[in-house]
């Protein structure tokens, strides 16, 4: 530094006044005889130093820890972490019919016969023609289930393809005589639940089953279909079907109707005509519990709450950030913020902001104005989608990101904080349809990074450092200057952009204020304009006084450089190419200096 530098020439400027002394004749009683009090130098003893090289911003701070610069020198403070994922979990939906109630029909087949000749009792004939009896029964179906608390409307429902429902719809002929031929379907429609997905083998038209073939009367007819998925994006003008809340409990309930209706025709008989008066057609209708595993609708899972503390751990070289008297306004702090999205749900994140101390306290005026972002669904369930922002003052643009202004976002900075708080809590965005599969991983990932260019609307900054060892520097010759006044002059060459103030304080061995030693700066470094123009010059001294043989109690000097701008104009940015260069160095004693060889 400076001023260690100083006082080694200091120290060699010693060895050659103990060098003059050690070449007086020693015949002569210096004490009795002669006076050996003596001036060196005349009107102005001066010592010319030189310059020093340009010290740039990048030769003062380290990069490292949180410190970084882009590859124009920008300096800014830089820490990235990833979100801790958070797990969605909804229980799995099990769906039971719990009642399918289609009744017997009795089949009516005597109108047809009306056309025959009397037979008598008891006598078995051969029909001459087939005989019909039409069917016409309304049926009806109740589901009641409890499912999870997060299904608020069910759009679509996709089963496990390896575990489908089967719908299996039996028919059997009661009160039936021997002799009787084949039973056919005559434009025989089975009624089917119409929100029921069934397979394209099956050939289901709009819930609508109709049946072609016939079956034995005596062994009856049974058909299973095979349900994939359920469908109701027809109900409440296309929102589908919206769960109910009975006791506490979130319920599935649907009343639907289903039924039969067509004609059976008995192509041959060879019967007692009278035996066909008691036919009765017995329906079953049944359905296996089917497994939901993928939603369409609206889903409103519970989703935990997320809270990181990202710490700026800065490098001894910005310590001075850390001071009490040091207020920041940051020209545009930045956080870039990477939400991953597994679930198809879009999601409000609500984002809070706020820094704390070393001593793990809110500090004061750094909470920042809550904001909401979107987060977008997952395109492919169980595959990360990425939403990505850029949050800033100044609401800045980057390609990829969704840019955010917060206004306030430099109160997080404006005193340095040891931590940053992210706390955010996410909700689904209830306005549009999700999609959510339940065999897939269901997880909100992510990673964040805060930026902070150090560049800066206002700043003001209070930065010590000591200088030590002085007193052995000193000690070959400050016993022999009496009431002594050094300048060190110079010219400060400063491209840094802020105003610098330099503070010197004399200090003994216990780091006490010496009041026989003065030291005074004479004016403020005035501030650069950048590193891309010529630096501004300011010439400096630096005058250094003891009084009543103060010097040699001189072990170190407290220095302290006080930088302000108020301006508001967002031109304070330090840079790794700023620098501060101290050109034409001179250490001058007005009137020369007072040596007694005596001593």
């Amino acid at each position: 530094m400076m001023y260690s530098r100083q006082f080694i020439l200091v120290a060699g400027l010693s060895t050659l006044l103990f060098a003059l002394s050690s070449c007086v004749d020693d015949s002569y009683d210096l004490n009795k005889d002669i006076s050996l009090d003596m001036n060196v130098g005349g009107k102005a003893f001066s010592i010319p130093i030189g310059s020093t090289a340009p010290i740039k911003l990048s030769d003062m701070i380290d990069e490292s820890g949180v410190l970084t610069s882009d590859a124009s020198g920008q300096y800014a403070l830089s820490e990235s972490d990833d979100l801790d994922p958070v797990n969605v979990a909804i229980d799995p939906v099990t769906l039971d019919v719990d009642e399918m109630n289609l009744d017997p029909v009795e089949l009516d087949f005597l109108p047809v016969l009306d056309g025959l000749p009397p037979v008598p009792e008891g006598i078995v004939v051969t029909l001459p023609y087939p005989i019909s009896a039409t069917v016409d029964q309304p049926g009806s179906f109740h589901i009641d289930e409890v499912v999870p608390d997060e299904l608020i409307t069910i759009r679509t429902i996709e089963l496990n393809r390896e575990s489908p429902a089967t719908y299996r719809v039996s028919l059997r002929l009661e009160g039936i005589p021997e002799g009787l031929g084949n039973v056919t379907f005559e434009d025989f429609r089975l009624i089917l639940p119409d929100f029921l997905v069934f397979s394209e083998e099956d050939h289901v038209v709009d819930g609508v089953l109709t049946l072609g073939s016939g079956f034995n009367p005596y062994q009856g007819f049974s058909k299973d279909l095979t349900v994939t998925g359920v469908d109701f994006s027809k109900l409440n003008s296309g929102e589908g079907l919206k769960m109910k809340k009975v006791n506490g409990e979130n319920r599935l309930i649907i009343d639907g109707q289903i039924g039969m209706k067509g004609t059976l025709t008995i192509q041959e008989a060879t019967i007692d005509p009278d035996q066909l008066d008691h036919v009765t057609l017995i329906p079953e209708v049944t359905m296996t519990s089917f497994y939901a595993e993928r939603f369409t609708g609206i889903i409103d899972p519970d989703i935990n709450p997320v809270r990181e503390a990202l710490s700026l751990d800065l490098d001894e070289d910005l310590d001075f950030l850390k001071e009490d008297d040091v207020v920041l306004d940051v020209s545009n702090p930045q956080i870039l913020l990477t939400v991953g999205n597994t679930i198809g749900i879009p999601l409000n994140l609500h984002v809070k902001m706020y820094a704390k101390n070393k001593h793990d306290q809110v500090i004061d005026g750094s909470q920042v104005e809550e904001t909401t972002l979107q987060i977008k669904a997952a395109d492919t369930d169980g595959v990360v989608t990425e939403t990505s922002f850029l949050v800033s003052r100044q609401g800045t643009t980057r390609q990829g990101y969704e840019a955010v202004q917060i206004s306030d976002l430099a109160n997080l900075v404006k005193v340095v904080p040891d931590s940053i708080i992210l706390e955010m809590t996410g909700e689904a965005d209830l306005t549009v349809t999700h999609h959510i599969d339940l065999g897939k991983a269901l997880q909100v990932t992510g990673s964040y990074e805060v930026m902070v260019p150090l560049q800066f609307n206002a700043i003001r900054i209070n930065y010590k450092d000591t200088i030590t060892g002085l007193a052995e520097d000193l000690e070959d010759i400050s016993d022999k200057l009496k009431n002594a006044e050094w300048q060190l002059i110079m010219t400060a060459e400063n491209t840094v952009p802020v105003e610098l103030t330099l503070d010197v304080v004399p200090l003994d061995v216990d780091g006490n204020e010496i009041t026989g030693i003065s030291a005074t700066v004479s004016k403020t470094i005035a501030a650069g304009n950048g590193h891309e123009v010529e630096a501004v010059k300011t010439p400096i001294t630096i005058t250094l006084k003891s009084q009543d043989g103060k010097l040699p109690l001189l072990e170190s000097l407290a220095i302290q450089i006080f930088a302000e701008n108020e301006s508001g104009s967002g031109e304070v940015s330090l840079n790794a190419n700023q620098s501060l260069r101290l050109t034409g160095m001179k250490l001058i004693a007005d009137g020369g200096f007072d040596l007694d060889l005596n001593e």
